[in-house]
C-alpha cells in the first residue's frame, strides 16, 4: 500500500499550476536528487530566492509545465517517501544541502532513472559523507559507521534461517531465497533494493504518464 507523504511544512501554493522539476545537485557532500514544484520559469530562479543553492544545480533532468504540477509533485513524494534521505522536516540540519529550502525532498538515488551518469558507488560515497558530516572527528565517524554495519550483518546472519523460511512461504524457491538472504547480509540487500526501486520507479512513471509525461520515451 502506498504511504501518504505528509511533509511537516503545511504550505500550499495558491494554484496547482506551475512547473514540475527533477534536478541533480552537486555539493561538497556529493550528488543529491530533488523532485519539486515551482512557479518560477527555471530551477535556477527557484533556488536563487534568498539563497545561493542555485550554485549547486548540476543538471536539470526534468522541467515540465502542468496545470496540476503541485498535486503531481505531492503524489510523487507520497510514492517515493521511503527513499527520501531526510524524511522529517523537523530534522533539517544546516550542514546538509538545501537547509530550509527543500532539504526533506532530497534523494540519494536517481529515483526517476533519468541520470545516465548515476552509479551505486556515487550513492554510497554521498551516503558516507552525509553520515560523517555531523562528526567532529572523521576517524571516529568512520569507526561508528563500520561498527553499525558490522552489527547489522551479525544480526542478519543470526536470522538467516528465518529469512529463508519466510521467503519460501512467499513462493520463492530455496536457492533464490538463500541467495537473497545472503545478499541482505553481505551485499546490503541490493537484490531486494533493485526490485523495490524498480517497483517505485514504475509507480512514479505511472503518475507522470497520467499527467501526460511519458518517461519511457526519454
Amino acid at each position: 500500500m502506498m504511504r501518504y507523504y505528509q511533509p511537516k511544512n503545511t504550505y500550499r501554493p495558491p494554484s496547482n499550476k506551475g512547473n514540475l522539476y527533477y534536478v541533480r545537485f552537486s555539493t561538497s557532500l556529493g550528488y543529491f536528487y530533488k523532485i519539486g514544484f515551482t512557479t518560477a520559469n527555471s530551477v535556477e530562479k527557484r533556488f536563487s530566492y534568498n539563497s545561493v543553492d542555485f550554485l549547486d544545480i548540476d543538471k536539470v533532468l526534468l522541467f515540465e509545465y502542468l496545470d496540476n504540477a503541485y498535486d503531481i509533485e505531492q503524489q510523487l513524494h507520497s510514492c517515493l517517501s521511503e527513499r527520501a534521505l531526510f524524511k522529517e522536516f523537523k530534522n533539517q540540519n544546516a550542514v546538509y544541502p538545501l537547509f530550509k529550502n527543500g532539504q526533506s525532498e532530497l534523494y540519494l538515488e536517481d529515483i526517476l532513472g533519468l541520470d545516465p551518469e548515476y552509479t551505486e558507488e556515487q550513492r554510497f560515497q554521498t551516503f558516507k559523507n552525509v553520515k560523517l558530516a555531523v562528526e567532529q572527528n572523521e576517524l571516529v565517524g568512520i569507526l561508528k559507521l563500520a561498527a553499525s554495519r558490522t552489527a547489522d550483518r551479525i544480526l542478519s546472519l543470526s536470522t538467516l534461517p528465518f529469512s529463508v523460511y519466510f521467503k519460501k512461504k512467499k513462493g520463492i524457491d530455496t536457492p533464490q531465497a538463500l541467495l537473497e538472504s545472503l545478499d541482505r547480509i553481505i551485499g546490503d540487500g541490493q537484490i531486494q533494493k533493485r526490485r523495490e526501486d524498480n517497483g517505485l520507479t514504475e509507480q512514479a512513471y505511472a503518475i507522470l504518464l497520467n499527467a501526460g509525461i511519458n518517461l519511457h520515451n526519454r
